[in-house]
């Protein structure tokens, strides 16, 4: 059916909760979704994180036009604080993206490194390093960061990854951000974004010198027979509180028809499609 918030009112942020919602959506959790049409509305942002919407990355597959005239948030969260009372957990990514390092705790709890394949490394240092994706994330600070991985195929579909965690055993650190989260958006009629997309990386918890890294951007994908609109995607990684930032994301348009006259942030590929003829042969008639 339907994924239609039309009727909502603006300013409204929903998080987006597949299990909640009557039906049901994706009952096996494998993060593909079989729609009609889907709307999102200017002034309604639907925020989709990877303990509600699930790990694996997001496939929204419609037999009817998409339009995102609000905004659609699969980005990373932030690590947390360094303080000691600030609780020392790994932050949530977008589906499909990759947690950020928890930050080190006196007396015997040493920084994380950030999850992922581009997850930003343990330094050494009271700083946590940044993720990396389409490109390596900032090594200003730190010297080292996470490394690059994926290609611009997007396949297989993956998001961004988290930054490292700061601090040491013995002094209290920031946890490293979470990535963005990856998402394939496909339609068989239009996709029209006059709002925003967003996969960006989250960003650390802390001011030096106790700060983690930053997460990397996301994925976003589109596919249809006509993009549309004047809007935003954004991967960029993390704009961390320091000088360093995590790795930027992909961003892979392929369209018949491409009008979109918006902003891509990240690592953007604009695919032409090219209908071809097919040919049955009268002897497998």
């Amino acid at each position: 059916g339907a994924l239609d918030y039309s009727s909502t009112s603006p300013g409204t942020v929903i998080l987006f909760d597949p299990r909640t919602l009557q039906p049901p959506l994706d009952p096996d959790g494998d993060g593909v979704y079989h729609l009609t049409t889907i709307t999102i509305p200017a002034g309604v942002t639907l925020r989709l994180r990877a303990d509600r919407a699930g790990a694996a990355p997001v496939q929204w597959l419609a037999t009817g036009a998409v339009v995102i005239d609000g905004t659609l948030d699969l980005s990373g969260e932030n690590g947390h604080a360094s303080a000691a009372a600030s609780p020392r957990l790994p932050s949530l990514p977008g589906p499909g993206g990759f947690g950020g390092g928890a930050g080190g705790r006196e007396p015997n709890r040493p920084p994380q490194a950030g999850f992922g394949p581009g997850g930003g490394p343990i330094t050494g240092s009271s700083i946590g390093a940044n993720a990396g994706y389409a490109t390596q994330g900032n090594t200003c600070a730190t010297g080292i960061a996470g490394s690059t991985y994926g290609n611009g195929f997007l396949s297989p579909l993956l998001g961004g990854s988290g930054g490292g965690g700061g601090g040491f055993v013995s002094l209290n650190g920031a946890g490293g951000g979470a990535g963005g989260g990856a998402m394939l958006l496909a339609s068989s009629v239009s996709i029209s974004i006059n709002g925003a997309i967003l996969a960006k990386g989250g960003v650390d918890g802390d001011v030096n010198p106790f700060s983690g890294g930053s997460g990397s951007g996301g994925a976003i994908r589109l596919v249809t027979p006509l993009i549309t609109g004047s809007g935003t995607l954004d991967v960029r990684g993390g704009d961390c509180r320091s000088c360093q930032n995590g790795g930027p994301g992909r961003i892979r348009l392929e369209t018949l028809q491409n009008t979109f006259t918006g902003t891509s942030l990240g690592d953007t590929r604009v695919v032409t499609l090219i209908p071809a003829p097919l040919v049955i042969s009268p002897t497998s008639l």
